[in-house]
């Protein structure tokens, strides 16, 4: 090699030491990141990328990249957030050699693939002809961290659910959907209608929300999917599948008016073996909050314990059971009497003493294409009201086979439902016993005619064996003309049988409750809907969602009760059946936005029922012709922030009288420690109470007759909430 090949060498090799000295300083001086969608690989734009030690936000460019200069410190985690995505952490010890591809996992093909089983046939939410709304798994966390006791914070945001309190001092509450009464609204747990009859009448606050993964809310006359009671709609609550991972959550929460709430769930499984355990204990201390003498908070003891145990088979086959034992005591009224006894100066006392247990068992085989199913549950309900005390016996069973092709979702079976109800009141007025059976035949299909249109047809036929036959058509239809654009309508039938275990009821205590003269009738109802749901996300990483619907329901035979003309002379409710219809019209209209941090949720409800019955007071009492919904959240990293605002609009009392509309605000923040969860929520911050507007009672406090409900009774109501995960959580890293 001679002097000028030897220079050019060296002269190539000074080179390449500094272009080398020169990438590695600018590798170590920058961290990029390509964030991309885990499932089609293309760029995520708009992409909140957030520093948790600094703070310092960056957003990801029109090719997903995000570029990240003067990191002083190691190690630094990076929240990577999209808007219609799941959020990740990011923890690097030193600057990345290259590019950093960061794959987020669409929240919307989440959605899409939560799999609905309310409509009988399981198949994805984005794929089904009926409208269910869902209140899905980090909501129910959240409403599980606000209030563990029941599920009332669960359904009390939902646009076009009402949640009705039903006793001035006893804190009863139901659940009315479209405007109609809780009556004729079915709840399931997993499918199993395990609440109706006596067993219904406080079912929403008897049920912790620590085991539940979902809710499914269907609106309309359902009564071809589950048989009676469906007219409003339907309620579905979902349980909790076993992890591989072991999971047990602790959580406390207390209220600054003496309520307590103590919860813990764990569940776990194998290959062949799950279980999970649920138990909840709830206390409250009677509270008056106007100080008129009387409870608006009343004194509350209440268990719940939850054992479930699974076992997987090689066959695919699965064998579930769950066991639900359930103890409360209730008392409200004269807070003279709850805290030294009644006495003749202060009587006025409404005990309550609830004790449920309930099986259920449920065998599930894949067959092919098909799913082959057994199921079956039994309900033990004692109440005691007071002077009267009942005793219910409900079961259900069920056998159902759901065949499945390239365009066909199949569902046929059989179920019996029977009902055994024995009054044990010294009164004889109580409700009088009854011994009813219901067999039901029912199928429906899901029929994919095209990429964009699906029709799902239903037909059920009950027979029962005092009211006799009912057969039940049901019709959806789905229509798909835009991506993103879901447009959906039907009809169907729904009825109810007769009872006397309503809110009217309730409030007598069961006893003077009787039939006029001559037999009652079933309800029967026909209710129509439509809806359109739009979903876009667009370049700035903004996500939009609009929904809007329509529902009619046709409601005839209903059962009123005549108490205002009864009560002068013998001071009982008569129920008869109501001459002429019940019509409701309901308009609902939710916007959802998402774009990071920010989520706001914004829901409006129109509702127009009319009793035709009754042409002096036309209007469905304490129904408001307007109810607004709306939620800003603001989340980053591990601390939440939110704010809530409920308008009730005009709503009118029995007797024609207009109420006053309504405003009430909730605030809530967050915060996520490595295993801890510490939630500070203050609901109704503005104090906004019915008794500020005039008294609850009327009469002396010997003999007080209350005021018809429509507006909070509690007033402010702050909580704070702590949750534990006793096992901790795996760091989802890269």
């Amino acid at each position: 090699m001679n002097a000028i090949q030897k220079i050019v060498f060296a002269a190539y090799i000074a080179l390449f030491c500094i272009s080398c000295l020169l990438l590695q300083a600018q590798q170590r001086s920058e961290i990029i990141l390509k964030i991309e969608d885990e499932q089609t690989h293309s760029p995520v734009i708009g992409a909140a990328v957030v520093d948790d030690g600094s703070g310092h936000v960056q957003i990801s460019d029109s090719c997903g990249v995000v570029r990240w200069e003067g990191v002083k410190r190691f190690p630094v985690v990076l929240q990577v957030s999209g808007m219609g995505y799941q959020s990740r952490r990011v923890a690097m010890s030193s600057y990345p050699q290259d590019t950093l591809r960061v794959m987020l996992h669409p929240l919307s093909q989440a959605l899409q693939q939560v799999v609905i089983t309310a409509t009988r046939i399981p198949q994805p939410i984005a794929d089904i002809p009926t409208h269910v709304q869902v209140v899905d798994e980090d909501d129910i966390e959240e409403g599980t961290a606000m209030s563990p006791g029941n599920i009332r914070e669960l359904l009390t945001e939902l646009s076009g659910t009402q949640v009705q309190q039903t006793s001035a001092v006893s804190g009863y509450a139901s659940i009315r959907l479209l405007g109609l009464d809780g009556e004729y609204t079915q709840l399931l747990k997993d499918g199993f209608p395990l609440y109706g009859g006596l067993s219904g009448s406080l079912s929403m606050l008897q049920i912790p929300p620590l085991d539940l993964q979902r809710v499914e809310v269907i609106k309309g006359a359902s009564s071809a999917l589950y048989g009676g009671d469906a007219i409003a709609g339907v309620i579905n609550l979902v349980s909790k599948q076993p992890p591989f991972t072991p999971t047990w959550t602790m959580v406390v929460n207390q209220t600054h008016k003496g309520g307590t709430d103590l919860g813990s769930y764990f569940a776990s499984r194998n290959q062949r073996i799950g279980t999970a355990w649920m138990a909840d204990y709830s206390l409250q201390q009677p509270f008056d909050v106007n100080h008129d003498g009387f409870s608006d908070l009343p004194f509350l003891r209440q268990f719940t314990l939850q054992p479930s145990g699974y076992l997987y088979f090689r066959d695919s086959s699965q064998l579930w059971l769950t066991l639900h034992l359930f103890h409360e005591l209730r008392k409200g009224g004269d807070m003279q009497a709850l805290k030294s006894g009644a006495d003749s100066l202060h009587p006025y006392v409404q005990e309550s003493l609830t004790s449920r247990e309930d099986a259920e068992l449920r065998y599930q085989r894949k067959i092919h294409n098909a799913i082959f199913t057994i199921k079956t549950s039994g309900v033990a309900y004692r109440r005691q009201l007071n002077a009267f005390m009942g005793r219910q016996y409900d079961s259900y069973s069920e056998i159902s086979y759901a065949p499945a092709w390239k365009r066909n979702h199949m569902v046929a079976g059989l179920n019996l439902l029977t009902d055994h109800y024995l009054p044990a009141a010294v009164d004889s007025s109580a409700p009088p016993p009854y011994d009813y059976h219901t067999l039901g035949l029912f199928l429906q299909d899901d029929w994919e005619v095209g990429q964009e249109f699906t029709v799902e047809a239903g037909l059920r036929l009950d027979w029962h064996n005092v009211y006799g036959r009912f057969l039940l058509p049901r019709l959806m239809l789905l229509w798909k003309p835009l991506a993103g654009l879901q447009l959906r309508s039907g009809w169907g039938w729904g009825y109810k049988i007769p009872d006397f275990f309503n809110a009217q009821a309730e409030e007598n205590g069961y006893l003077h409750v009787v039939a006029a003269s001559g037999s009652l009738l079933p309800a029967r109802a026909l209710s129509l809907s439509g809806n359109a749901y739009y979903q876009q996300t667009f370049s700035n990483g903004l996500s939009l969602s609009l929904d809007q619907g329509i529902y009619v329901t046709h409601l005839k035979n209903a059962l009123v009760d005549t108490a205002q003309q009864a009560s002068s002379s013998t001071g009982s409710i008569v129920f008869v059946n109501a001459p002429a219809p019940i019509l409701t019209t309901a308009l609902e209209s939710n916007v959802h936005l998402q774009l990071s941090p920010w989520e706001a949720y914004f829901g409006y409800t129109f509702i127009h029922a009319v009793r035709r019955y009754n042409r002096l007071h036309p209007d469905l009492p304490l129904t408001p012709r307007g109810r607004f919904v709306s939620t800003l959240l603001w989340h980053q990293g591990d601390v939440k922030c939110g704010i809530e605002a409920f308008y009730t609009g005009h709503q009118h009392l029995d007797d024609g009288m207009l109420t006053r509309a309504y405003w009430t605000f909730d605030l809530m923040v967050a915060r996520q420690f490595s295993r801890f969860l510490i939630l500070l929520n203050a609901e109704n911050i503005t104090d906004t109470r019915q008794s500020r507007w005039g008294p609850l009672f009327t009469g002396s406090p010997q003999h007080p007759q209350f005021k018809e409900i429509y507006a909070p009774l509690d007033g402010r109501v702050i909580n704070i909430s702590v949750k534990w995960d006793m096992l901790g959580k795996a760091e989802r890293d890269d």
